[in-house]
């Protein structure tokens, strides 16, 4: 009778214990992709597009004015900079900022400096765009690919289950094997040699399960953009 209600009491605690996981993990997912698509929206994009209008143009008069324009937007007075993810970048923007004071002040003896380290947070801020671009869009181009080719869209899908299984199967493993050394230590006789078994036998597929996960993320998760390297 014992041994009977501790093991419901383990199912109850495995089943709460999964629940319980799934959804902290599902809460931070829509957070972060939130938080994600802010930034993209409020500063990636726009910060993105007017550094290159401004690096590439080659009329000094029209890139002074450029600047200043940027500045006005986008300088600390009014700046979302908050929405800047990274702590690299978000100190490559206040020193940015700062810089600009000393361009302004006197011209000659900071503009070479300035200007390399506007292109150089142009190249961050990029880096940024495009990788927040990518999870944004990621479903977007994951459905173009499906839609023209179904048969691997099938095998995607195929993987994308056995990914969700893999993660559930983990946490089934971990905790069975918990509860299997703390049934060997407290002495409480539950599991037997078979069920042992079972739960090495479902270790060694969660193993493979991991292979195929390898395999889905190098088919799918990768760049969905043409991004060029900037110097």
């Amino acid at each position: 009778m014992f041994g009977i209600q501790v093991s419901v009491l383990i199912v109850a605690v495995f089943t709460a214990f999964i629940g319980y996981q799934f959804r902290i993990r599902e809460k931070k997912r829509d957070l972060a992709h939130s938080e994600i698509t802010k930034s993209y929206n409020e500063v990636y994009s726009p910060v993105k597009f007017l550094l290159k209008e401004i690096n590439e143009e080659p009329s000094k008069e029209e890139k002074l004015v450029l600047i200043d324009n940027f500045f006005n937007k986008h300088g600390l007075s009014g700046s979302k900079g908050q929405l800047i993810g990274a702590s690299e970048i978000l100190n490559k923007y206040f020193e940015l900022n700062a810089l600009y004071k000393a361009f302004k002040h006197d011209q000659s003896a900071y503009e070479d400096k300035f200007i390399q380290s506007l292109k150089s947070f142009e190249v961050q801020i990029t880096n940024e765009f495009w990788d927040a671009h990518d999870i944004i869009y990621k479903e977007h181009i994951r459905y173009k690919k499906h839609h023209f080719n179904p048969v691997r869209s099938l095998f995607l899908d195929l993987l994308a289950t056995i990914k969700f299984m893999t993660e559930l199967a983990t946490s089934i493993v971990f905790i069975a094997w918990v509860a299997i050394l703390t049934d060997i230590v407290l002495k409480l006789h539950i599991f037997n040699e078979k069920s042992v078994a079972v739960i090495l036998v479902l270790t060694v597929m969660v193993a493979l399960f991991y292979a195929m996960t390898f395999i889905y993320y190098k088919t799918f998760y990768k760049p969905t953009n043409n991004r060029y390297k900037m110097k």
